[in-house]
């Protein structure tokens, strides 16, 4: 989704579950506009009603987006176990913990730590509201949102 839905597959189970969730992927493309999560988990509520493991991929790129999430986010999480998964910049993480040598270095550090800081108070009110987080560099994705998963499945949540 973008400013609307751009997509829906119903839940199922199955092998070609997975291959309808791949082709979809596949097909999707990236838009140059903001993301409406109002519009999309109204859109989900109008069509699922079953509690539901949603996966919410998203990026926490500025509080004004982050704020809109956390609000939209946590209505969704009132019917659902829902899981948002966010993938870290390896790069800003490493200018955070790199000792600064120049000026611009100084600044590129304190951008970096404000970047991560508002991210870390995101991420927890994310938590506060029910929402499980997955919070990963690109290479530890797969792995992390898999042992979300069995966490769900083991805990009996849905």
């Amino acid at each position: 989704f973008a400013a609307d839905a751009r997509a829906w597959l119903p839940p199922a189970r199955g092998r070609s579950a997975y291959t309808g969730i791949l082709q979809t992927l596949y097909a999707a493309r990236a838009l140059p506009e903001e993301s409406d999560y109002r519009a999309a988990f109204r859109f989900l509520a109008a069509r699922w009603r079953k509690r539901s493991l949603a996966v919410v991929f998203t990026d926490i790129a500025d509080p004004e987006s982050g704020a809109v999430l956390l609000r939209e986010i946590g209505h969704l999480a009132e019917r659902h176990v829902v899981v948002c998964v966010v993938v870290s910049d390896p790069l800003i993480g490493e200018r955070a913990r790199r000792e600064p040598d120049t000026p611009g270095d100084v600044y590129e550090k304190s951008v970096a730590e404000e970047v991560l800081a508002e991210r870390r108070r995101a991420l927890n009110l994310l938590k506060k509201r029910g929402v499980l987080i997955v919070d990963a560099e690109p290479q530890e994705l797969s792995v992390e949102l898999i042992s979300r998963y069995l966490l769900v499945k083991s805990r009996s949540l849905l």
